[in-house]
């Protein structure tokens, strides 16, 4: 399975990871320092508006799931939006598109929104740090692509649940 994360914004992280789901659902004794490795990170990067984006549309065709971090504006929060274009909102809608456009009809690919406070409580910085030895991974230069990581992860370890105990390794 290949996992597409986002974390969307005025400069947006992504990270494309993929997870063998038979060695996973074979296996109940990974350990986050353990020998074998079923999620492997393969690409990682940020980029700046819908025009970065239409560049990245290969990771759209070798993914089977797009994991979005989602945007919701809070009544405390409702005011600094006036006036706002709310970057963030566009490029999730874009994104969403771009899953459908591309798979809708044909492939019915998966497409999740997680809370940012889910993940980051799920895959705290401590978290990371024990399973990659830092709080940057390599290819990891941004707080953006860490925070998309995070979603990957998050939505992995959900996904299969109990049979696993990630294990992450780079390519």
């Amino acid at each position: 399975m290949f996992v597409l994360a986002f974390d969307p914004g005025e400069t947006t992280g992504f990270v494309l990871v993929h997870v063998s789901s038979a060695e996973v659902a074979n296996s109940v004794n990974y350990s986050i320092h353990g020998a074998r490795a079923p999620v492997i990170i393969k690409q990682a990067g940020t980029f700046r508006g819908l025009g970065e984006l239409s560049q990245k549309l290969g990771l759209f065709q070798q993914s089977d799931v797009v994991v979005i971090e989602d945007y919701i504006v809070y009544p405390n929060r409702a005011q600094s939006h006036i006036g706002d274009r709310v970057l963030t909102a566009r490029m999730i809608g874009a994104i969403e598109w771009i899953c459908y456009y591309h798979h809708g009809r044909t492939q019915n690919m998966g497409v999740v929104f997680q809370m940012a406070s889910q993940a980051k409580q799920q895959w705290p910085n401590e978290r990371i740090q024990s399973c990659f030895g830092t709080i940057h991974p390599p290819r990891m230069d941004s707080t953006h692509e860490l925070d998309a990581l995070r979603h990957a992860l998050t939505y992995i370890e959900n996904y299969f649940g109990d049979r696993c105990r990630l294990v992450v390794r780079q390519e």
